[in-house]
């Protein structure tokens, strides 16, 4: 009876170690991911740290990477060389973002957008890339104006007081554009490269 009763009060002790174990095990699950929306918000932009060397095989006017504008999905999977996630509740039928996986990220830092099938634009609102120019996010206005001498256009911000819009075109005269949200400090605050109209769409997918 004794050697009984230490057989299961050993058996009790592994069983609760073993589910102890299997908690401790258990993935949490992934926070979700939305592609961005417009740049309400650009009050926050950050000002930007050191000076970044842009790469003009990574982010250029006609798209990222080797992935060109209007290529497939799939192109810009391979360009970007690790997993995406794809459709948000910010999608249209027509049109979603593909947007790295990162675990705890509630805006990642990079999108890309795909409209009827095909690579239509991409937006940047991390400092670490560094955009066609030389520019990054929490740099100046003056530094756009002075990266592209009488090639940008200047609107006013569709929902932010004092915010704008400076939109580059490329030297080459074609139909993408480069497109920065400056806050009312004069920072940037994002910025996106594309072909219309889906570069100048304001609030995401819409």
């Amino acid at each position: 009876m004794k050697t009984h009763r230490i057989a299961l009060g050993l058996l009790c002790v592994l069983t609760l170690s073993a589910c102890g174990r299997d908690a401790a095990e258990a993935p949490a699950p992934a926070a979700p991911v939305e592609a961005p929306p417009a740049s309400v918000a650009l009050e926050t932009a950050p000002e930007a740290g050191p000076d970044a060397t842009p790469d003009p095989a990574v982010t250029h006017f006609r798209g990222f990477g080797p992935a060109r504008f209007g290529a497939l999905e799939e192109r810009v999977r391979q360009a970007w060389g690790q997993p995406m996630t794809g459709r948000t509740g910010l999608d249209l039928q027509d049109c979603h973002y593909l947007v790295p996986e990162a675990r705890g990220v509630a805006v990642p830092d990079i999108a890309f957008m795909i409209v009827d099938g095909q690579f239509a634009r991409y937006d940047v609102r991390g400092a670490q890339y560094t955009s066609p120019g030389g520019l990054r996010v929490g740099m100046h206005a003056d530094d756009v104006m002075a990266a592209f001498p009488d090639r940008v256009e200047v609107q006013m911000h569709k929902y932010v007081d004092g915010a704008r819009y400076l939109i580059v075109t490329p030297e080459d005269g074609g139909d993408t554009r480069l497109v920065f949200e400056v806050d009312p400090r004069g920072r940037i605050g994002t910025w996106r490269v594309g072909r219309p109209p889906p570069v100048f769409y304001v609030e995401g997918c819409a």
